[in-house]
């Protein structure tokens, strides 16, 4: 989606002006609710993920805090990724950044 963030923007939703994508991925664990009654079900991970989004993020990349399990990735993305520092004592990494100029 970030690479493809000109032609969803003006393809798929008529837009025209270029748009950029902002994606934050933290692993954590949260009560379940049935659907219709999640009420306001709030813990630790949906904080957090709240603010990794609106506080550390950055437009054109993939922040993922130290949490991911570091399976998940596989061993050839990991370059793509770099330290991003501590937020609210996890540790942050950031993708490249992808650009359209």
């Amino acid at each position: 989606m970030i690479l493809n963030s000109r032609i969803i923007g003006i393809d798929d939703l008529g837009l025209s002006i270029p748009i950029e994508f902002t994606f934050a991925l933290h692993y954590g664990q949260t009560a379940f609710q049935a659907p219709g009654k999640t009420g306001s079900v709030i813990s630790e991970s949906v904080n957090y993920i709240f603010h990794l989004g609106m506080k550390k993020a950055e437009p054109g990349r993939l922040t993922i805090s130290g949490d991911v399990p570091e399976e998940t990735f596989p061993e050839g993305l990991k370059n793509l990724f770099s330290n991003a520092g501590v937020f609210e004592g996890i540790p942050v990494h950031h993708s490249k950044r992808f650009v359209y100029e």
